[in-house]
């Protein structure tokens, strides 16, 4: 009886983490886009925002979509990038190069 309620003890537990990794998975792009965000914001006489990250977790690579940087001079803001999409990958291949 105690091998019983020890296995649905572990059981409900792998439940538990794979709910809680869906669910920090699922809020993992909105995190980061707020981060993004907050430093872009931060780089001095520049200005940037992202509209949104989404994240490959299997290829280990992340989009940026609509990145626009502004350079702040004074009252007027001159344009320095706007990107709709940016891919961005960290997986290197065997021979060390990237991908």
């Amino acid at each position: 009886m105690r091998a019983w309620r020890k296995r649905r003890w572990i059981g409900l537990s792998l439940v538990g983490l794979l709910i809680l990794l869906m669910i920090g998975r699922s809020m993992l792009p909105g995190w980061v886009t707020d981060y993004l965000n907050a430093h872009l914001d931060e780089v001095g006489e520049y200005h940037g925002t992202v509209e949104s990250v989404d994240i490959q977790l299997w290829r280990g690579a992340y989009s940026i979509n609509d990145l626009r940087i502004e350079k702040r001079n004074g009252k007027i803001a001159v344009p320095l990038l706007d990107a709709p999409r940016v891919d961005l990958s960290g997986i290197r291949s065997p021979r060390n190069q990237l991908c």
